[in-house]
């Protein structure tokens, strides 16, 4: 109860932060889109059993043997960037890998391995966010501000998090594995998850740098600047992919003269391509609303295998 205030802030604080980066996210995956349950059954495995079944058991025991092996202060500067990384991205990996298993149909390219592996990262990080507010409170004796102290800080440091370790760790599983119509990149997809890992690593260690050296502060604006770099050359490596099914999915609709071709330029098009032609067109708001028609028909077709069916005659 003393800590109540402290354990609402977080869940209000970070509730509202996890529906921002699950809009972004969704918006960028607008081809040929991960499904909603699939996205929360990864969001749930990052934000349960990553954390609270892996992370947490094996980061304190992975720095208690450091702490056994090198020293309490060791393992005081050092433990988190040594245990963690490997530990957490392993434990968010391992989601990814389970629902590919599950549903082998509904994870085809390394971009899908980029979205769902943002969305077990996500769970993860507002799981551990809100301990972490909770913990601020804690150690303040129930002091709210605490955790407001908290929720600003890792608020501000949420880009180069865990959502943007673990897209670049899945869109490497993807490209290490290989999927039918994506032949296996080991040698990009083992790069991808180590970057992941070590970005991870050294974010973990800027504290214990900075304390060491006056450099110490160019560590993780070095991190961010990796990670951000890494997911947009992930995101426009695997786009031309989900480009391409996007066109052989709706090809059909244009030769039965649902689909003009000019709309399928603008569907099957860049970010830029789509705006462009809303832009262009006489009736911008009318052109956006039958572009976004159009691609919940291709995610019909898809979703029933391009029979016709009602849902897609509904479509």
């Amino acid at each position: 109860a003393a800590y109540s205030g402290a354990l609402t802030s977080g869940i209000i604080a970070f509730g509202l932060l996890t529906v921002a980066y699950a809009l972004f996210i969704r918006y960028e995956d607008r081809y040929t889109t991960v499904p909603p349950k699939l996205a929360a059954a990864g969001f749930v495995w990052g934000f349960v059993a990553a954390i609270g079944a892996f992370a947490l058991l094996a980061n304190e025991a992975v720095t208690d043997l450091y702490a056994k092996a090198f020293g309490a202060s060791f393992a005081y500067d050092w433990g988190a960037a040594l245990a963690a990384p490997v530990n957490e991205e392993l434990a968010k990996g391992a989601g990814v890998l389970l629902l590919l298993t599950l549903a082998p149909q509904l994870v085809r390219s390394p971009f899908d391995g980029l979205i769902l592996g943002a969305f077990v990262g996500l769970g993860f990080q507002i799981s551990e966010d809100i301990s972490y507010a909770w913990i601020g409170a804690a150690n303040a004796f129930g002091d709210v501000d605490a955790a407001w102290a908290t929720i600003l800080i890792r608020t501000l440091s949420s880009i180069p998090s865990h959502w943007m370790f673990t897209a670049i760790f899945g869109a490497g599983l993807i490209w290490f594995i290989g999927r039918p119509d994506v032949p296996a990149r080991k040698g990009v997809g083992a790069g991808l998850m180590l970057t992941a890992v070590l970005m991870h690593g050294l974010w973990n260690a800027s504290g214990a740098i900075a304390s060491d050296s006056v450099w110490g502060w160019i560590v993780p604006l070095g991190v961010a600047a990796t990670l951000i770099s890494t997911f947009v050359w992930i995101y426009r490596n695997t786009q031309p992919i989900e480009r391409k099914w996007m066109r052989e999915l709706m090809a059909p609709e244009v030769v039965g003269g649902v689909v003009t071709p000019a709309e399928l330029e603008a569907l099957a098009g860049t970010r830029s391509t789509y705006r462009s032609y809303i832009r262009a067109h006489p009736h911008p708001r009318t052109a956006a609303r039958v572009l976004g028609a159009e691609t919940d028909l291709a995610h019909q077709i898809a979703r029933d295998g391009g029979a016709e069916t009602v849902a897609v005659q509904a479509a």
